[in-house]
């Protein structure tokens, strides 16, 4: 699937985040690149972190938004190099679909 880079215009809540980590788990077949997934946690956890202290009902939706970011940045550095990134756009970039089950397991009802 060709993929263009969007803005994910969802609210910023738990059910989102689920529902936008089951998309990332189909990886090539998900509707949205998981640089936009990544993106749409990160602007996520930016909401979670304007209630300090955080709740603790929130907070494992906060870490998991955290590590996806995090994971975002060490998986494109550590496998590949600035020319790579020369060739192509991070929206062509997919995660481990494992990180995406990992993540759904923490955040699990």
């Amino acid at each position: 699937m060709p993929w263009k880079q969007v803005t994910i215009e969802r609210p910023y809540t738990e059910d989102a985040l689920y529902e936008l980590l089951r998309e990332g788990a189909k990886g090539s077949a998900s509707r949205y690149t998981h640089f936009d997934i990544v993106e749409w946690a990160g602007r996520y956890a930016q909401e979670i972190s304007k209630l300090h202290p955080i709740p603790e009902n929130l907070f494992r939706y906060w870490q998991v938004t955290d590590d996806m970011q995090v994971r975002w940045e060490l998986h494109i550095a550590s496998h590949y190099s600035i020319n790579d990134m020369k060739r192509f756009s991070h929206v062509d970039i997919l995660l481990p679909r494992q990180f995406f089950q990992q993540w759904l397991k923490l955040i699990e009802y």
